[in-house]
């Protein structure tokens, strides 16, 4: 890697940084590109280049959440899990703990509104394909739980990946929507729904 591509990159992490930070700490209304460049030492134009919009830069914390947390999540079916069902619920759980490390609530609530309003946007299909990513990684979870006798033999993996996630899908939204709702009911309403569409199957 070259020299202007390494300034790039970093850069672009800089910037990447302070809009966390000022997102987190002022809000997404209240936070300026021009504000956020100003504090990273750099142009309004020079942020514009790199991210286009201060949506295109909320969208960019996202991806970047998104790597750390796919990151984590490969690791979970190399573990010993004693249960299915909590192996499931820590799945949720790394999900909600990520996400809520890097971004606010309320920050969570703009990405789920623009995802649907910036129909341009290449964030669209970078959200499917995390969805699809998180599908696999849900559903390698369950074989290697059924490969270690923790689910019958005849579980059917890939329809209860697919409808475990819809569930936990469900529930972020539900959690990320809400001011009341905390961290632990989040954890036991899943776990609700975990053991309704698993428990058949747990051993």
């Amino acid at each position: 890697m070259g020299l202007r591509q390494r300034q790039k990159i970093e850069r672009q992490s800089l910037i990447l940084r302070v809009a966390q930070k000022r997102f987190s700490e002022l809000g997404y209304d209240d936070t300026t590109i021009e504000s956020i460049a100003d504090e990273a030492g750099m142009s309004t134009v020079t942020v514009f280049n790199y991210f286009g919009s201060k949506v295109g830069l909320l969208f960019a914390l996202v991806k970047e959440s998104d790597a750390r947390l796919i990151a984590k999540l490969r690791t979970l079916s190399n573990r010993g899990h004693a249960d299915a069902i909590e192996a499931v619920a820590e799945f949720a759980r790394i999900i909600l703990d990520n996400a809520t490390s890097y971004l606010t609530k309320r920050l969570w609530r703009r990405v789920l509104a623009a995802s649907i309003i910036e129909k341009s946007s290449e964030f669209r299909p970078q959200y499917r394909e995390l969805d699809l990513e998180l599908k696999r990684q849900l559903e390698h979870l369950l074989i290697a739980l059924q490969s270690s006798g923790k689910i019958t033999p005849d579980a059917p993996t890939a329809s209860l990946a697919e409808t475990l996630f819809t569930l936990q899908n469900s529930r972020f939204v539900q959690y990320m929507s809400s001011d009341t709702i905390m961290d632990h009911e989040a954890d036991i309403l899943f776990r609700v729904d975990v053991n309704l569409v698993l428990g058949q199957f747990s051993v």
